[in-house]
């Protein structure tokens, strides 16, 4: 993931490079407002266990799941600092429903250490990431109505995961009722991306835009969850 992030720099610093004589016109708006949507096509599989005590033993629980590519939207806005520099905040989602598979060890009610394997499928995993995202944007200018933008900052992740971890037993049997539970948390990250802007009015026009954004937090079943990750698409562009 870091690698990634190093690259998404490095193509900023090379877009800088690359038109470093624009860079003394002032043409950073005094305030701009983008509205973006595409998708993070980036999967992963995670795993979630628990334990709790049943019959003088203990009963485990681990479900593997799957957190699926899915559509992203992003919403910032900023104002001028500088010549070419601009500070602003930005807004995202990505959320989507993922599937998993859940092995379960329970012990015998009559006989210690002969424990029942269970093993269940599971559905409706949401994964849900709002973020909120400072950032620092360098406006690079290519022609009069195209130019490119470069933006880097940190992020706060608010991350809502479906686990199947809960698990009943009818008491004196190993029959299991396998429920879902939500596990949220916080994470703290960092984003930098990319941005072509076409204006086809001094006012309005359009971009595309790659972005990477990474963060990493510990849920109480699942150790080590990393959000964020490689997006992309297009957006409308409003300056003032």
């Amino acid at each position: 993931m870091k690698k990634r992030m190093m690259l998404v720099m490095t193509l900023a610093v090379w877009a800088g490079g690359a038109y470093a004589a624009f860079a003394q016109e002032e043409i950073a708006p005094m305030g701009f407002l983008n509205i973006d949507a595409g998708a993070q096509p980036q999967r992963q599989t995670i795993t979630a266990s628990s334990t709790f005590p049943l019959y003088d033993e203990t009963a485990r629980v681990t479900v593997s799941q799957r957190i699926r590519n899915g559509a992203v939207f992003d919403a910032s806005g900023g104002i001028r600092i500088a010549r070419n520099l601009a500070a602003g905040i930005g807004v995202s989602q990505f959320g989507r429903s993922g599937t998993g598979t859940v092995v379960a060890s329970i012990p015998n009610p009559r006989f210690y250490d002969q424990p029942l394997p269970v093993v269940k499928d599971a559905g409706d995993l949401d994964h849900t990431e709002r973020a909120i995202h400072g950032r620092i944007t360098w406006f690079v200018p290519v022609t009069d109505s195209i130019d490119i933008s470069v933006s880097g900052g940190p992020s706060y992740i608010r991350v809502v995961q479906g686990v199947a971890t809960s698990v009943t037993v009818a008491q004196g049997t190993q029959n299991v009722v396998i429920a879902n539970e939500t596990e949220s948390g916080n994470a703290f990250g960092a984003n930098g991306g990319i941005d072509g802007n076409l204006m086809l009015t001094r006012d309005f026009g359009f971009g595309v835009w790659i972005r990477y954004t990474y963060g990493k937090l510990d849920l109480p079943d699942v150790k080590g969850l990393k959000v964020g990750g490689a997006q992309g698409g297009l957006g409308f562009r409003a300056r003032f």
